[in-house]
């Protein structure tokens, strides 16, 4: 039988070597992409709680025409003398709205996203604005249903007033493997502008009617000059 030539075993060796540092680059990838996956999944029901939010704001990021771009300064003043304070009370240039004390409020947030309370990670509410542009509320409606429907399960809907307008109010509910959510989006039109604002809770919307009562009583647009 004939031996293999000196040059072949060399091309094989360097053939094997090649092999070797492919395998390594290859591991090196599948570490790091596990990696990835374990902080996602670390993080999954943070981030679900922002998908769910986003959803119920129609589209926000996909249909925001611009408007909103000045990060809102926050006035956090009471309304009542401290000794007897029951709430805090949030102001920008265009809105306002009273919430529960033990909340904290957050304005490091992106358009078309206002401002974010939170009581936790898991509950929480949001407001967003959107300019109308070419499309009236009832197609801002649609497509904000349209939304909700594509992960969450509508339950309940009715026309209410909030700051002395016609306002909607849509329910639904969102299971994932780390629980169910219940959600409530309220959508008004003010200065030829959309205002919704966004309920995320991990149990009962009834658990939280004073906390929400609290916010839509006091909620109110600036008229523009």
């Amino acid at each position: 039988m004939l031996k293999p030539s000196k040059k072949k075993v060399d091309e094989k060796k360097v053939l094997n070597r090649k092999s070797a540092s492919e395998k390594s680059r290859v591991d090196s990838l599948s570490k790091k992409v596990l990696a990835k996956k374990g902080f996602i999944l670390a993080n999954k029901r943070l981030i679900l709680i922002f998908a769910v939010i986003i959803c119920l704001v129609l589209a926000a990021a996909l249909i925001y025409s611009g408007n909103g771009n000045t990060k809102p300064i926050p006035n956090l003043t009471n309304n009542s003398n401290q000794s007897n304070t029951t709430f805090n009370h949030y102001e920008n240039s265009n809105i306002s709205f009273n919430y529960p004390l033990d909340w904290n409020v957050s304005t490091d947030v992106a358009p078309p996203m206002i401002v974010t309370v939170m009581k936790d990670q898991d509950n929480l509410f949001s407001v967003f604005s959107e300019a109308l542009g070419n499309m009236t509320l009832r197609d801002k409606l649609l497509l904000w249903k349209a939304n909700i429907n594509q992960t969450s399960n509508i339950t309940y809907e009715q026309v209410i007033t909030v700051d002395n307008t016609k306002a909607y109010n849509v329910e639904a509910s969102t299971k994932s493997e780390s629980g169910t959510f219940l959600t409530r989006g309220i959508a008004l039109e003010k200065n030829k502008k959309v205002y919704f604002i966004v309920f995320v809770f991990n149990q009962s919307l009834l658990d939280y009617k004073d906390q929400m009562d609290l916010v839509l009583n006091s909620f109110h647009v600036k008229e523009q000059a």
